[in-house]
């Protein structure tokens, strides 16, 4: 290693090389930051966040005469399909937090086209 007295100017490649290597080194401890930022965003800021279970109503109004074939959950709904003791199926939507039935839907499947939908005409 050789001494290089403070007075004396340094050579231009050392000086590149030197600043070559601190923008190398911040460029680094930026990329480090966002990283970490971008973990502690995604697990949520140092855990999980609860959510709110949403509120269900106690009781639906379903009917006694079929079974529930299959239940979903909408933005402010609750679905079930049920089905009677004929196999015939019927979509019921409830409102999720008060029970109320909004909507009552029969469905027609059809093995080939065209369907028959007369039977359900007004």
């Amino acid at each position: 290693m050789r001494y290089v007295p403070e007075d004396e100017e340094e050579p231009p490649k050392v000086r590149r090389l030197r600043l070559m290597t601190m923008s190398l080194m911040g460029v680094l401890m930026v990329g480090f930051v966002f990283m970490v930022a971008v973990i502690v965003i995604k697990v949520g800021f140092g855990g999980f966040i609860p959510t709110a279970e949403p509120a269900l109503s106690k009781a639906f109004g379903l009917p006694r005469h079929g079974e529930v074939v299959a239940t979903g959950q909408g933005k402010g709904t609750v679905l079930f399909l049920i089905r009677d003791s004929g196999g015939g199926e019927t979509l019921w939507v409830h409102d999720s937090r008060t029970g109320d039935i909004l909507s009552q839907s029969r469905i027609v499947r059809c093995s080939t086209p065209p369907c028959d939908l007369s039977a359900f005409a007004d």
